[in-house]
């Protein structure tokens, strides 16, 4: 059995061959946090093309999260109150109490690419604090209030289960707007957990579709982005204009994207685990 460990500060990166199953581990500090079987592939690297804002939360002190994605306008996260917020080493934040961790402007050159684009995605690597927060609890958020905004994922189903994922993008789905995907009950836990919404375009029958640690848990037909604004800021922890969509746990990466990712896309990134080296 051979063993090729990475490094990058705290965290360390091994790819275990046990006969002809690749298992992949990714440990912070001593402690486990990831592990994935999967055939030895060239999906240890992460997608990378059309990628607009990518944080990997890597500071381990500070107030500012960088945006790393390469735009030409990059979009820093700022967390407004240290103390809500605890830095993990080698790459995460845990946000320990309620607060929305934002950009200071609006990312206008994402939601204006998807707008040209017609195809969007959103992933996020997290850990939940807890199984009951819902409201959807915003993990992260492109939007200007509760009712308005350009795409989102979500902790739980409003007046219902938390142990799901929702998330939203806005635009003609099933003959409503801004129609929800919803991961099914008891497929989210306090454990690390790959999310991505994707939209593709015409070529992929415009599907909107939902994906939890790299399998499709639900989708549905959405003909383009719609009424998209590029006024609207990200934010991460709580939504825009409210006080009661506090989400809470730790986030390790975030990526907005201006096209939408294939379902191997989708693969290749989970295998790439949360902080790909």
């Amino acid at each position: 059995m051979a063993t090729t460990p990475l490094y990058r500060g705290s965290t360390a990166y091994a790819k275990v061959m046990r006969g002809a199953t690749e298992i992949e581990r990714i440990y912070k500090g001593s402690t486990l946090v990831f592990q994935n079987d999967a055939t030895p592939s060239a999906a240890w690297g992460r997608v990378e093309t059309g990628i607009e804002h990518f944080y990997d939360f890597s500071e381990d002190a500070g107030t500012t999260i960088a945006d790393t994605g390469g735009s030409v306008a990059p979009a820093d996260l700022i967390i407004p109150d240290s103390n809500k917020v605890s830095w993990i080493g080698g790459g995460g934040l845990s946000v320990t109490s309620s607060t929305r961790i934002e950009t200071a402007a609006a990312v206008a050159n994402f939601s204006n690419a998807v707008i040209a684009s017609e195809a969007v995605a959103m992933e996020a690597w997290v850990i939940p604090a807890n199984l009951t927060q819902t409201g959807p609890a915003r993990i992260a958020t492109v939007s200007g209030d509760p009712s308005n905004r350009n795409i989102m994922i979500g902790q739980g189903v409003y007046g219902s289960t938390a142990d799901r994922i929702e998330c939203r993008i806005n635009g003609f789905a099933e003959n409503k707007i801004d129609g929800a995907l919803r991961s099914p009950v008891g497929s989210l836990t306090t454990t690390m957990t790959h999310v991505v919404i994707s939209l593709n375009a015409a070529g992929d029958l415009e599907h909107e579709r939902l994906y939890v640690n790299g399998v499709e848990q639900s989708y549905q037909y959405m003909d383009r982005p719609y009424q998209w604004s590029a006024g609207y800021k990200l934010a991460i922890g709580e939504e825009f204009g409210s006080t009661t969509r506090s989400w809470l746990g730790s986030i390790y990466l975030l990526a907005l994207y201006s096209r939408g990712l294939t379902a191997a896309e989708v693969l290749q990134n989970y295998n790439a685990g949360p902080t790909a080296p």
